[in-house]
């Protein structure tokens, strides 16, 4: 791994513009040894959500966890001076590592957080059971039964089993190692293409997680549904490795872990000081944020319609004034300049965006270079003017006026496509 072209890599990529920060809980916002998220964290993510930027969980916890997580962040964000119910609204979060995406349509503690929808298939959440059939036999009937607890994050609604887990005693990695291959060729003789395998800690022991949803899928997703553009929301987390469950979130230019990497020098990312020492957990997490270039988009924040009308109103008041003004003043150049009273509407057809030429003066004007261009015809049709009763207007009919005239219709009715127009 070179070093070196991985911090300047790192550097490099904190010149992008994001709109949207995704974060992994565990080891990424909590306190050191701890599922508890610290309060710096919470104090950051107040303002960013201040600054209208969303903010995305992402998480292999299911709904027990995320109710732990409500318990930890709402009261003090709720009672964070400058968050308003709409900046709540901002808080996302993908639980069972994406499978599903948990959001508010109102934000009082009971609701906060309460809808979600599922990222994941019926299909592939069979396969799941296909699984965890041969996850149980095997652990019945198997040398290596003792090693390990079968657990599940499940709909509490309906109890679909949404990811199951392997939660291993041992660190012997040949043991850890023999089971994930073995899963993993289960899957593809399976032809399972949507179900994927991690490896994780919890509690300090070594956990296999198989389920339907990887981070990064799911974080696509979540861009669409939140309105920020693709690839635009910077993704923290600290299981970058190869097998680890956040590498497919941070397997990308937006991706920075605080603990372990994949060794790619162009993605998932160690986070730096700026001395170029390598930084970890929280401490790590809280410095990219203040370095980061975190914006909100423009379309994100809901309009107070009476405020808006005020306030375009306004504007639009400064604008016809300024414009009357500035008519005024060129006004007077025109009817200087050309022997007129009306200014600018003796020259202008706004109808038709023409230059308007009365018939007597074109009469009038003597032959040259410019009368000849604007007379010119072409199969007897003016090619750069066309006339109404009174006037020339320069303007050219073969553009302006092509579509009056070529539009497509069926029975009266104007069918003309997106298509026509293009072409």
């Amino acid at each position: 791994m070179n070093s070196r072209l991985m911090f300047e890599n790192y550097k490099k990529s904190l010149e992008q513009k994001y709109y949207a920060v995704c974060f992994d809980i565990d080891g990424t916002l909590t306190e050191e040894n701890s599922k508890v998220i610290d309060d710096r964290a919470i104090s950051m993510i107040g303002n960013l959500l201040k600054k209208k930027i969303p903010i995305v969980f992402i998480t292999g916890r299911g709904e027990t966890g995320l109710n732990d997580l409500k318990e930890n962040i709402y009261d003090k964000l709720k009672n964070d001076d400058g968050i308003l119910e709409a900046d709540l609204q901002r808080v996302y979060v993908l639980a069972n590592d994406g499978a599903r995406l948990f959001y508010s349509d109102s934000v009082s503690k009971e609701d906060f957080l309460k809808e979600n929808i599922y990222i994941s298939t019926t299909e592939e959440l069979n396969q799941l059971l296909n699984i965890n059939d041969m996850i149980l036999k095997f652990s019945t009937n198997s040398q290596y039964s003792n090693y390990f607890n079968v657990t599940y994050s499940k709909d509490l609604k309906n109890n679909t089993i949404i990811n199951i887990r392997m939660v291993f005693n041992t660190n012997n990695e040949d043991i850890i190692n023999f089971m994930f291959d073995n899963i993993t060729k289960f899957i593809k003789e399976s032809e399972y293409e949507n179900i994927h395998l991690t490896r994780g800690i919890y509690k300090d022991k070594s956990v296999i997680q198989i389920g339907t949803a990887t981070k990064g899928q799911a974080i696509e997703r979540a861009e669409k549904i939140i309105g920020v553009p693709q690839n635009s929301m910077i993704r923290i987390g600290d299981c970058g490795d190869v097998r680890g469950n956040d590498y497919t979130m941070l397997n990308c230019n937006q991706g920075y872990s605080v603990d372990k990497i994949s060794g790619d020098v162009n993605s998932c990312f160690p986070i730096y000081d700026d001395d170029g020492n390598i930084l970890r957990g929280i401490e790590a997490t809280l410095h990219l944020i203040k370095k980061a270039k975190i914006l909100p988009t423009v379309c994100l924040e809901s309009a107070d319609k009476k405020a808006y009308t005020h306030n375009f109103a306004g504007v639009e008041k400064d604008i016809v004034l300024g414009r009357n003004k500035l008519l005024s003043k060129y006004n007077v150049m025109i009817n200087n300049n050309f022997n007129d009273i009306n200014g600018i509407e003796s020259l202008f057809d706004k109808f038709s965006g023409s230059v308007k030429i009365p018939m007597y003066e074109w009469e009038l004007l003597k032959d040259e270079p410019l009368k000849e261009l604007w007379s010119s015809t072409n199969n007897g049709h003016l090619k750069y003017s066309v006339r109404d009763d009174n006037n020339y207007l320069l303007r050219g009919s073969n553009t302006y006026y092509y579509f009056l005239s070529n539009r497509i219709s069926v029975e009266g009715k104007d069918v003309t496509s997106k298509t026509d127009v293009i072409n």
